[in-house]
């Protein structure tokens, strides 16, 4: 092989491995300017002092993002593929419309026992894969991954508050 061929070929390779790089850096910046919002559906207590809460079932949108979401809607459980809960009876640490900036979290909680009790109330029974929703101004919407909610041992189970 001549050098003109060599230094062609080495062209060509440089050429594609800057072009393959700017194609990256494209699609980082593209994903960095969308909302992110992770959304968690765990159970716990909070504890104020040596009182402890019922049981809770805490609904939480985290900004995993590099840009300000601003969540409109109060958080809403889907139950089954189409019906959906609104969680307007339970406690937030936000208003909305909220502003929701990188780094922050936000929470809605509800007593356990009174949700299973409200579900079984409208048919519901046995165990369910309850995926929770928070929607932005831009319409997106933010699910949790399914989370198994057992309305029968909720409904049994005591979630009196100790202390």
């Amino acid at each position: 092989m001549d050098t003109t061929t060599i230094i062609a070929i080495y062209g060509a390779a440089l050429s594609t491995i800057l072009g393959a790089i700017e194609l990256y850096r494209f699609h980082v910046e593209q994903q960095e300017k969308k909302p992110r919002v992770k959304v968690t559906l765990t159970t716990g207590l909070i504890s104020q002092g040596n009182q402890v809460s019922p049981a809770i079932l805490t609904l939480t949108a985290a900004n995993v993002g590099r840009i300000p979401v601003t969540l409109t809607s109060i958080p809403s459980l889907y139950v089954s593929r189409d019906r959906k809960v609104i969680l307007t009876e339970a406690e937030r640490d936000v208003e909305f419309p909220h502003e929701l900036l990188p780094g922050k979290s936000c929470n809605y909680w509800r007593d356990i026992k009174q949700l299973a009790r409200e579900l079984k109330r409208h048919g519901y029974s046995g165990r369910l894969k309850i995926i929770g929703e928070f929607g932005d101004a831009l319409d997106n919407k933010y699910k949790s991954k399914p989370f198994s909610f057992d309305i029968e041992d909720w409904t049994k189970l005591g979630s009196e508050a100790v202390g």
